[in-house]
């Protein structure tokens, strides 16, 4: 856990930011729970076209292999979890 020591007269823009990436966060959660609704014709169209869409930076690619070797290193957390715990981690 961390703590933010600014004043009062910054709070709101933390707590706005914060707020921006619980939103985002739960929207991805919303869409990743739409994705695994369609049929998986459907997720396959969709994920070409978002291959064709988004575009490797080398700071992606980065984080990629970073995840990937903490990961090998540390485990990791069963998708199924991750799922029940989302809102949970973001909000917590």
């Amino acid at each position: 856990m961390f703590s933010i020591r600014t004043s009062k007269r910054h709070f709101p823009v933390v707590r706005q930011e914060a707020l921006t990436i619980v939103i985002a966060v739960t929207k991805l959660a919303e869409i990743q729970e739409s994705i695994l609704q369609l049929d998986p014709r459907e997720q396959h169209v969709l994920r070409h076209l978002l291959d064709e869409i988004v575009e490797e930076t080398p700071e992606m690619l980065a984080a990629v292999d970073e995840g990937l070797r903490s990961l090998a290193t540390a485990g990791g957390v069963p998708i199924e979890e991750a799922r029940r715990q989302l809102r949970q981690w973001v909000t917590g």
